[in-house]
């Protein structure tokens, strides 16, 4: 858990405050409410009646606070328990020339949401089983997709009970005798049956019961599977992918056979019926092909999907499903800045976002800015909800994307308006050496909006630079942006869409502004990206690749 906080001085109606911020010194600590307590029971009365219901919940159960005198609050992974409700208590202290002037007080109540069990048997809801054909003397039921999402590692035991619904009369014993293993109790997620023991033609129930140890007790979830013997020889199919999958990646099963045959006709369906397979646009692929990839985006966030393949050889059909889990991105939050009016380069803005939710944590944040040219990371992914930048000044108004990402992978995108001038005054010089400082500490966020920020002043009705001024400045950036290649990490953003980007809005001056040297430096930084490893040449890559190109030719 972290939670983060921001405090600001309070504004006392004296413009001359502004010049005492550095007298200033804010301190923050981070306390436990624990129920019953003095600090409970005032945090409770100043909370109100609203959360009143909140504060009846708090539990006893006491956690260690990582960060209990910084303005972030941390609690590692594994402490807090599931259905428990647990107070955090905070207080900000403002310090003026060693004497407390004022504090502010706020209460966070964080309830841990319970999760079940995930049971899931392979081969989908109905299985056919050819046992006339099937060369293996056992057969596999695998139930190794169950987790637990509470703890990943956690030992799950699996009960199993199969039941005859159609067919000859059995008895009990002959049940338990269907099983090489124990046929009610594994500690393993697999179930081997005897082929010989199986009744042919007939319809099996097959119920399994997965358990997982917590806390407090145990947490039990349930699944089924219909398995139906046939004497006939088809084949034995098997499909390859499913679980667990992110909405925004393609998605991609894969059929395979124990009996291969160059006869064989493929089919897939979607057997959940809530896709419908058989619009072109929803695939990259044939329908009748081994593979199936479903495009990016095409399943819905939260839901579940079955999908059915069927080889066909000689008459004979054998089938097989899996099931696919669609992991929905962070939902329900939004995303702002403040000021919302501010200069380029000069203005400091707080970009920040509030009330996200999603059941795979720690979520993750990023913020960029966007244009119909270009777009420029101003910081990676990390667990920080807001951060504080300067910001390039455009002629419009500069547009935000907030992406917030789940532990999964998922990802949500939220965009905001600014408003950034550019500057009445700007020190060129300076700020190309301060962007040398920027990338010598590392600071390549930063250095980046410098860069994007000096071009577009440069290129601005605001600049008093003469034509040979703005072909050396640009020379300057151009250094200044393989000097980033040079000192990035080794990421896709890093050593790939944030060079294109700068060197898009670089090189989008007047035709003065490109010496030949400098496209020829151009050309080669766009030669590195090209050929870089962690080019994925995704559209927002190539787009801004042939806008350099565009510009340079």
């Amino acid at each position: 858990l972290i939670i983060s906080s921001d405090s600001r001085i309070p504004s006392c109606g004296n413009s001359t405050l502004t010049g005492l911020d550095g007298d200033f010194v804010r301190r923050s600590k981070w306390t436990q409410l624990i129920p019953n307590t003095t600090e409970a029971t005032a945090a409770a009365e100043a909370a109100g009646s609203s959360r009143a219901a909140g504060f009846m919940r708090l539990t006893s159960h006491r956690v260690t606070i990582q960060g209990a005198n910084s303005a972030t609050l941390q609690v590692n992974s594994g402490q807090m328990k599931m259905g428990m409700t647990y107070g955090f208590h905070l207080q900000v202290f403002n310090i003026y020339r060693g004497s407390n002037v004022g504090n502010s007080k706020e209460t966070f109540l964080v309830s841990v949401k319970t999760e079940p069990v995930i049971a899931q048997i392979r081969g989908g809801d109905d299985r056919l089983l050819p046992i006339g054909s099937l060369t293996e003397s056992k057969i596999l039921i695998d139930a190794s997709l169950s987790t637990d999402p509470a703890n990943s590692t956690a030992k799950l035991n699996y009960n199993w009970l199969l039941s005859l619904s159609s067919g000859p009369t059995i008895n009990t014993s002959s049940l338990q005798s269907l099983a090489t293993e124990q046929m009610f109790f594994t500690t393993v997620p697999f179930l081997y049956l005897n082929k010989s023991s199986l009744i042919s033609d007939s319809v099996y129930h097959l119920f399994l019961n997965v358990t997982s140890r917590r806390r407090g007790g145990k947490a039990v979830s349930s699944t089924s599977q219909v398995l139906r013997t046939t004497s006939t020889a088809v084949p034995v199919v098997s499909v390859l992918g499913g679980g667990i999958v992110n909405e925004a990646i393609p998605i991609t099963l894969t059929l395979s056979t124990s009996s291969p045959s160059p006869t064989a006709t493929y089919l897939w369906e979607c057997t959940s019926q809530n896709l419908i397979l058989t619009d072109p646009t929803t695939r990259s692929t044939s329908l009748d092909s081994q593979n199936l990839q479903i495009l990016p985006s095409v399943l819905n966030g939260g839901a579940t999907y079955t999908f059915q393949a069927s080889v066909t050889i000689g008459g004979a059909t054998g089938s097989a499903s899996t099931t696919v889990i669609v992991n929905a991105g962070p939902v329900s939050g939004s995303c702002g800045g403040s000021p919302e009016v501010g200069e380029g380069l000069k203005t400091y803005f707080l970009l920040g976002c509030t009330g996200w939710s999603d059941q795979d944590t720690p979520m993750l944040f990023k913020f960029s800015t966007f244009s119909p040219t270009s777009t420029l990371e101003l910081s990676s992914y990390s667990q920080l909800s807001s951060i504080t930048t300067l910001l390039p000044a455009r002629p419009s108004n500069t547009t935000i994307i907030s992406s917030i990402q789940d532990s999964l992978g998922a990802t949500s995108s939220f965009m905001f308006s600014l408003q950034v001038s550019q500057p009445d005054t700007f020190d060129v010089q300076d700020t190309r050496d301060l962007i040398k400082i920027r990338l010598t500490e590392g600071d390549s966020s930063l250095a980046s909006v410098l860069i994007s920020g000096t071009a577009s002043y440069v290129f601005s009705n605001r600049s008093i630079q003469n034509t040979s001024q703005q072909a050396s400045t640009v020379s300057g950036l151009v250094s200044l942006v393989d000097s980033l290649l040079n000192s990035s990490v080794s990421t896709t953003e890093a050593q790939v869409s944030t060079p294109l980007s700068l060197l898009q809005t670089v090189t989008s001056g007047p035709v003065s502004s490109l010496t030949t040297s400098t496209q020829g430096a151009v050309l080669s930084i766009v030669e590195r990206t090209i050929n870089s490893s962690l080019n994925s040449f995704s559209n927002a890559v190539a787009s801004s690749t042939l806008g350099v190109l565009g510009n340079v030719l």
